[in-house]
Parts: C-alpha cells; sequence; structure tokens
C-alpha cells in the first residue's frame, strides 16, 4: 500500500508545472526519509526481539526512570539495557514489576524477555522500548552495581541536586502564585496576582 501512495505521488510530480514541481519533490523525498526511518527502527526493534525474546538472560542495565508500583518494594521501570550475558548490548526495555530502584544506578539480574502485546507494541516501539522484561524467579536477585556514569544518569542526579537547593533556600514567607482562585490549598499564601 505505501508503495502505491509514492508511485501516486511520483506520477502527480510529473504532472504538475515546474514552479510547483520543486515544492512537490521536496515533500516527497521527505516522506521517502521518513518512511526509510521508520524502515530501518522497525527492522532494528524487530532483530532485537528475535535475537533475546523467550529465554533467560543475565542483562547489565541502567535505570532510566521509575514509576510507583501498587506493591510496597515494587517499582515499574524502564531500563537500557548495556550488556547481556556479557556482550555488549544497548537497546531498551520495560519492566512492570523490579525490586526497589532510583533512577541512575545500574542493575543487574537475570531476567526472561518477551516481545510486547499487540495493542501495546506501537506505543512502546514509538519510546524506543524493543522488549518487556520480567525478573526470573529461579535466577539470582536484582544487584545494584551503583550509580551510573552516563550523560543521562549524572544530569538527572544534577537536577535533584539543585532542587533540594531551591526548596531548602525556600523560607516559609515564599508565596504561591495562584492560577485559578480555586487552586490555592487552604492556609497557603497567595500573591495578589492571577494568571487565566
Amino acid at each position: 500500500m505505501p508503495f502505491a501512495a509514492f508511485f501516486v505521488a511520483v506520477c502527480l510530480v510529473l504532472c504538475i508545472f515546474d514552479a510547483a514541481r520543486k515544492a512537490a519533490l521536496c515533500i516527497l523525498l521527505g516522506a521517502a526519509v521518513g518512511m526509510a526511518s521508520v524502515l530501518h527502527t522497525a527492522n532494528r526493534l524487530e532483530r532485537i526481539r528475535v535475537q533475546y525474546a523467550g529465554r533467560p538472560l543475565v542483562l547489565t542495565a541502567e535505570v532510566e526512570s521509575t514509576a510507583d508500583s501498587y506493591d510496597p518494594g515494587i517499582v515499574d521501570a524502564v531500563l537500557h539495557v548495556e550488556k547481556v550475558n556479557g556482550s555488549a548490548a544497548s537497546f531498551r526495555v520495560e519492566c512492570s514489576a523490579l525490586p526497589e530502584c532510583k533512577a541512575g544506578e545500574r542493575v543487574q539480574g537475570r531476567f526472561i524477555l518477551s516481545a510486547p502485546a499487540s495493542g501495546s507494541r506501537v506505543g512502546l516501539y514509538a519510546d524506543g522500548i524493543a522488549l518487556q522484561a520480567e525478573m526470573d524467579e529461579d535466577g539470582p536477585e536484582l544487584t545494584v552495581l551503583g550509580e551510573s556514569g552516563s550523560f543521562r544518569a549524572r544530569t538527572h542526579r544534577l537536577q535533584q541536586r539543585l532542587s533540594a537547593s531551591l526548596r531548602r533556600r525556600m523560607d516559609g514567607k515564599t508565596g504561591v502564585i495562584c492560577l485559578r482562585p480555586c487552586a490555592a490549598p487552604t492556609g497557603a499564601r497567595v500573591l495578589p496576582m492571577c494568571w487565566w
């Protein structure tokens, strides 16, 4: 189907006048580059899925982000895999039940990787997440290897330090800018300005 659309677009470019031909050609080339990028990414994610899905693997990964889970001591996390069974790798996985850890830490554990469900596959692929990971119950427990030295982890730690510094320096006399009259918490000091 996409190839038929490109064929029709090429025929239209050949039939229109010279003045509009350049603009149409730019649009057509942009669509071709976009299509090539989508196909390249889909092929890369498919190769990762075929290579690693369905068997237990020892992963060394950086925790990119975490979200609270319903169970205490468990987080939902996105991991950037650095090593698979000791060999270098580079892809992202989503883990829905990981023992307590923080973004920016390096972890190692035994996981079973699986392809995402077809309903969530497009959204995960758009985020660059190739597979979903579950801790292998028969394998060793998750080991925290320390803080990661990646740029993402270093900037996250810097952001946390700056945020803590700002909170320490704010005193109790600092007011809140009220966006709407009902948005102010009870007892809060509100500056006399409102933005609508």
